[in-house]
C-alpha cells in the first residue's frame, strides 16, 4: 500500500500543470495592480519560480539548466531591489530567460507524452500564454535599449517601470491572439520586428499544438 506522501506525490505528478497554469492566470491577473502594490514583484518571483523550476524539475532537466535558472534568479532578485536603468535591463533579460527555461521545459514533456489528458491540454495551453508573457518582457526590454520604441495613442510610452510594464503585457496578448485593436503601435524596426515575430509565432503555435494533440489522440484510439 503507498504511503501518503507517495500518493500526494502521485497526484500532484498527474496535475503538475493545473498548478502552473493557475500560477500564470495569477500572474497576469497581477500585473494590472503592479503599478499601485510594491510587493507584486516579489510575488510574481514566487510564481514564476514555480512556473520554470517546477516542470524542469518534474521533468528531469539537465543539471548546468537548473544552475543557469538559480543564476537567474539571484538577477532577478537583485534587479528588485537596484532600480538604475541597467539594473531594469538586467532584471527585465533573467525573468525573460527564467520564462524561456519553463516553457521549454514544459513544451519538451507535452510533446512527448504518449497520451493526452487534461494534463498535457494545460501545459500547451500553459506555454501559450508564458509566450505572451516573454514577448511582453521582450517589448520592455526593446523599450529600455530604445525609448520611443512603442506609442500609446501617438504619446510615447512612460520611463517609469512599473507603469510601462503592464501596457506592455497587454500589447503582447494582443498580438499574440490577432485581436489588433491598435491603441498601443510598434514605433522602431526592433518593435516592429518583435510584433510580426509573435503574430506568427502565435497562429504557428496554435495549429502545430492542435495537430500534435489530434495525432496523439488518434494514436491511442487506433491502438
Amino acid at each position: 500500500m503507498a504511503s501518503l506522501r507517495e500518493r500526494v506525490q502521485d497526484h500532484f505528478e498527474r496535475q503538475r500543470y493545473l498548478l502552473v497554469f493557475l500560477a500564470i492566470l495569477a500572474i497576469l491577473a497581477a500585473t494590472s495592480f503592479v503599478q499601485a502594490t510594491p510587493h507584486v514583484p516579489v510575488l510574481l518571483l514566487v510564481a514564476l519560480t514555480g512556473i520554470a523550476y517546477g516542470p524542469l524539475r518534474l521533468g528531469g532537466g539537465p543539471p548546468w539548466m537548473q544552475v543557469v535558472f538559480f543564476i537567474l534568479i539571484g538577477l532577478r532578485v537583485t534587479g528588485l531591489w537596484i532600480r538604475s536603468t541597467d539594473w531594469v535591463m538586467v532584471s527585465d533579460a533573467s525573468i525573460l530567460g527564467l520564462f524561456v527555461i519553463g516553457s521549454i521545459a514544459i513544451l519538451r514533456d507535452v510533446l512527448t507524452q504518449p497520451l493526452v489528458g487534461i494534463d498535457t491540454i494545460l501545459g500547451g495551453c500553459s506555454v501559450y500564454l508564458l509566450a505572451g508573457i516573454c514577448f511582453g518582457l521582450a517589448f520592455s526590454l526593446v523599450e529600455s535599449l530604445k525609448p520611443g520604441s512603442f506609442l500609446m495613442d501617438g504619446q510615447v510610452l512612460t520611463s517609469e517601470y512599473m507603469h510601462r510594464l503592464p501596457e506592455l503585457m497587454y500589447l503582447s496578448f494582443v498580438v499574440l491572439t490577432s485581436v489588433g485593436f491598435g491603441d498601443i503601435l510598434p514605433a522602431s524596426s526592433p518593435a516592429r520586428g518583435l510584433v510580426t515575430f509573435e503574430a506568427i509565432f502565435g497562429q504557428l503555435y496554435l495549429a502545430i499544438l492542435v495537430a500534435r494533440l489530434v495525432s496523439l489522440q488518434s494514436s491511442r484510439t487506433t491502438e
